[in-house]
């Protein structure tokens, strides 16, 4: 990545940051971050890149931001599968969205927080939710579960792990708008 991007004048000029999300799995979404406009010609280039990398069995998915732009060559997320305590769990990511970034001590917590939880009795409340990393993994361990968020992209990440992990029953899932938080 860092070699593609040095020897490329288009998509090193003003890049400043480069953020990777990756999965146990190999695949990468990749945030190139830029005090510039991006245009057709960093595009072309960036496909190339993507190709590239693509063409060395590197799953990467290319994103370009730069000032109230956001470009995604293909998709803005990855598909992480965690082995919680026996049962494969499936954790859709998304680009610049809060997630926990160590595979390995993800594992370890859930594993933790489903321990500690075993027995429980009632429902189960999860505040800014996120993607529903917790409260997903949970939701064997109690009765209902009722998750909040405000992100609208976590929402679309946790829907979606509902979903795929087939958790129909007793998740609920409730969007909170700013102005419902500002409220008295």
């Amino acid at each position: 990545m860092i070699a593609g991007v040095r020897n490329n004048p288009i998509l090193r000029h003003k890049l400043f940051q480069i953020d990777y999300l990756t999965t146990l799995s190999n695949q990468a979404v990749v945030s190139l971050l830029y005090h510039k406009k991006l245009d057709d010609e960093w595009c072309q280039q960036a496909e190339a890149l993507r190709d590239a990398l693509r063409a060395q069995n590197l799953n990467v998915h290319l994103i370009g931001r730069a000032t109230k732009t956001k470009i995604a060559l293909d998709q803005d997320y990855i598909d992480e599968r965690l082995p919680i305590a026996g049962k494969e769990m499936i954790y859709r990511q998304v680009e610049n969205s809060f997630t926990q970034p160590n595979a390995a001590m993800n594992i370890q917590m859930l594993e933790w927080a489903l321990d500690v939880t075993k027995g429980s009795k009632g429902d189960l409340l999860e505040l800014y939710c996120g993607n529903g990393n917790f409260s997903l993994a949970l939701a064997r361990n109690f009765d209902r579960v009722l998750a909040t968020e405000i992100a609208k992209p976590s929402v679309a990440a946790a829907q979606y792990n509902i979903a795929a992990n087939s958790i129909l029953i007793t998740y609920k899932l409730f969007v909170w708008r700013q102005k419902n938080l500002l409220r008295r």
